[in-house]
């Protein structure tokens, strides 16, 4: 028997009595990555049709907003965040959630209000960034812009846009559907851009060791406090 269909057996032996509530602590642990991503779509197919809440543990944060419409994000016991997976995702209330979460750019500096937006001030010699925030922040207070690769875009010629840096590429991810290309800033920093593979190519665009540049809209980053 295998494990899907073992999986499968105690899910059933465990709906069998109809209950109200049901604990499953790493359910999915133990499958491959495609029969693990399979019994996702099931298990929510049989929670709609039972009606049962699942309490899901899970270290898998990719498996926690496939399955969940609510999560939890805790950390040494205490709940960190509790939300929707796309308020979990877009809008963390704090730098532990928004790096627990997926992959992330995390820029401290000292902000300010300027205009609409805040500015963040973050290396010597660097343009600010510019993020919109709903937060009340005082001018020279600490501060985190957390921005996900998918909002970052990279570029061979300097665009005319919001927060564009200059960086080179020490690392590239090929993923199939996507490349995840690590850009050094010029204070060492890391940023994470990502490119949708629409075309088919084994050509890439961009390869290690280029210069290039980077840039993310005033909407795209969120501004954090801790």
């Amino acid at each position: 028997i295998s494990g899907g269909q073992r999986q499968r057996v105690a899910l059933a032996r465990s709906l069998a009595k109809a209950p109200k509530l049901l604990l499953l602590d790493e359910p999915l642990g133990a499958l491959d990555k495609k029969l693990r991503e399979e019994t996702q779509f099931e298990l929510m197919d049989i929670q709609e049709k039972t009606g049962t809440t699942f309490v899901i543990v899970t270290h898998d944060q990719e498996e926690a907003m496939t399955v969940a419409s609510r999560v939890a994000v805790m950390d040494a016991g205490q709940l960190k965040q509790v939300a929707t997976p796309p308020q979990i995702y877009e809008n963390p209330n704090s730098v532990y959630v928004a790096d627990f979460i997926g992959e992330v750019t995390i820029i401290e500096g000292t902000v300010r209000k300027d205009g609409e937006v805040y500015a963040m001030d973050w290396a010597e010699g660097q343009p600010p960034i510019r993020i919109r925030s709903a937060l009340d922040l005082p001018d020279g207070s600490r501060g985190y812009v957390a921005v996900r690769p998918e909002k970052v875009e990279i570029h061979m010629q300097k665009p005319e846009d919001d927060n564009v840096l200059r960086g080179k590429i020490i690392d590239i991810g090929y993923l199939g559907n996507l490349s995840t290309y690590h850009v050094e800033l010029a204070n060492g920093q890391i940023i994470r851009a990502q490119n949708f593979n629409t075309e088919r190519s084994t050509r890439q665009t961009f390869t290690w060791e280029d210069e290039v540049w980077v840039n993310f809209t005033t909407a795209c980053g969120v501004l954090l406090e801790s």
